[in-house]
């Protein structure tokens, strides 16, 4: 795991060793269509069908808890010791040649995760929060351009980050298809609060 201090928030990144078996392993996930009757506009990323694709294959379940568990032993605070961020969503994006994903964030989650399944020129970007205000993108001096930051879609890379950030995929030029694996995140356990103890966790 290495740390690359941005906008000024930590984005993790992680190799993934077994991005082969992963990508055998959830070939045959299946995609939701457009809905040719609604407003929803068709250039949009396509997402499969689940968002549990993690609790059908184990070997991407264990690795995304292995980042997850690695990411929460850095950052976690020492009232934090008895909790651990366990997997909530999970799901695989499909971006074809003309299509992108609009700036977003996820909600109901600590921290979200992307595994990139194969290399792509269409990066992901994430931008600084202050870049919006009042829902207007504010204008900021040719010298602080800072104020996003590109994660290159690179076969096997693996970023996690606070899922408020918000973050786009600009339209994909190529002709082959860019994949990328999503996951969202939440604490379980106990958290010290004065005294005593805060249990948390996700209702099931």
């Amino acid at each position: 795991m290495f740390t690359t201090q941005i906008l000024p928030i930590d984005i993790f990144a992680f190799e993934c060793e077994v991005i082969d078996e992963i990508i055998e392993a959830v070939k045959d996930e299946p995609f939701k269509d457009h809905d040719k009757t609604s407003l929803v506009l068709t250039d949009l990323v396509l997402q499969t069908k689940s968002t549990f694709i993690h609790a059908n294959h184990p070997v991407l379940d264990e690795y995304i808890q292995r980042c997850n568990d690695e990411m929460w032993q850095h950052v976690k605070q020492p009232e934090d010791t008895e909790t651990r961020l366990v997997t909530t969503q999970c799901w695989m994006n499909e971006s074809k040649k003309g299509q992108r994903h609009r700036h977003h964030t996820h909600p109901n989650s600590v921290v979200s995760g992307i595994l990139y399944l194969c290399t792509s020129d269409t990066p992901t970007m994430f931008t600084h929060p202050n870049l919006y205000k009042n829902g207007f993108i504010q204008v900021y001096p040719a010298d602080q351009h800072h104020d996003t930051f590109s994660s290159e879609a690179v076969k096997g890379f693996t970023v996690l980050f606070p899922s408020s950030l918000s973050h786009v995929v600009p339209y994909h030029n190529e002709d082959e298809i860019r994949r990328t694996i999503s996951w969202n995140t939440f604490l379980e356990g106990s958290i010290k609060v004065g005294i005593g103890t805060l249990k948390v966790g996700v209702v099931k």
